[in-house]
């Protein structure tokens, strides 16, 4: 708290730090498990991006992701899945339909579904992630390959 309050009094209470602040502090308090809180913080550092960056913006888009959690916790699915569906398409939008992070909201979003008794579209919702996480490894994979007849060794007297 001590440090948001120096942040608001240094950069001014609508700068988009400061809602990164607040996204933080709703963070530690979700793992901290006071949901409450967090939700409160993140509303209003939600807002805060939303004036500042843009509804559209990735860091929006996950903090929107990271509050959806919450309500999943207080059995809201209804409000987590438009959360988490309006999220996905930011993030998709932003970064690409095949990044890693749109896999890790789609199997967010699995689990919710899962939830809501609605196997068959979490089904194909944790198909699409494997399939993006595959490609994402393999890329990763390929772009470490080191060709070992390329490595020069000298002998050592």
């Amino acid at each position: 708290e001590r440090s948001e309050k120096i942040f608001v009094r240094a950069l001014g209470p609508t700068s988009f730090q400061v809602g990164f602040v607040l996204v933080y502090r709703a963070e530690m308090y979700t793992q901290l498990r006071r949901y409450s809180e967090a939700q409160a913080l993140y509303r209003q550092g939600i807002a805060l991006l939303e004036k500042t960056l843009g509804r559209e913006h990735f860091q929006v888009a996950t903090a929107v992701s990271n509050l959806s959690v919450i309500y999943v916790h207080e059995k809201r699915y209804a409000e987590a899945e438009r959360m988490q569906r309006d999220a996905l398409t930011i993030i998709e939008k932003t970064v690409g339909p095949e990044h890693h992070v749109v896999a890790q909201l789609l199997m967010r979003h699995a689990a919710l579904l899962r939830l809501m008794k609605r196997k068959s579209e979490a089904k194909s919702m944790e198909g699409r992630a494997a399939a993006i996480t595959a490609k994402f490894q393999s890329a990763n994979q390929l772009s470490h390959r080191v060709d070992v007849s390329d490595l020069k060794f000298e002998k050592v007297h």
